[in-house]
């Protein structure tokens, strides 16, 4: 894990700078997710190194979040691929309640994984 943090500034659903940033909470990973695809075109510019580490970061909890191959489609269609939840619901032949609830429970796991790889994190 990288051992400093970044922050995004988003607005108007533009990445405006990326400082000292952490995903020590849900409401902090959606930033990311939000922002994923920016993320990735942002690694061949000059904020290319921050945007690699915050990518890095959270691939690898993502990796070690153990999520459920259910989880995983929904990350993808929601954030990834950018459908709504309600379009990855109908996709998926679930309720947009269910996905918002596979959201949340992989938030969850994202999160925790994410602390529990920060330097003296482990074992908390």
């Amino acid at each position: 894990m990288v051992g400093y943090r970044h922050q995004i500034s988003n607005q108007g659903g533009n990445i405006m700078g990326i400082g000292k940033f952490k995903m020590d909470t849900s409401k902090e990973l959606q930033g990311v997710l939000s922002n994923i695809n920016q993320l990735s075109s942002l690694r061949y510019t000059s904020s290319g190194y921050d945007a690699s580490d915050i990518l890095i970061d959270y691939l690898r909890a993502y990796e070690k979040a153990g999520l459920t191959e259910k989880q995983e489609k929904i990350i993808n269609l929601v954030y990834k691929r950018e459908y709504t939840q309600k379009e990855a619901a109908e996709i998926l032949g679930c309720s947009q309640q269910a996905v918002q609830q596979h959201i949340k429970a992989s938030f969850k796991k994202i999160v925790e994984a994410y602390k529990g790889d920060l330097p003296g994190e482990q074992g908390k």
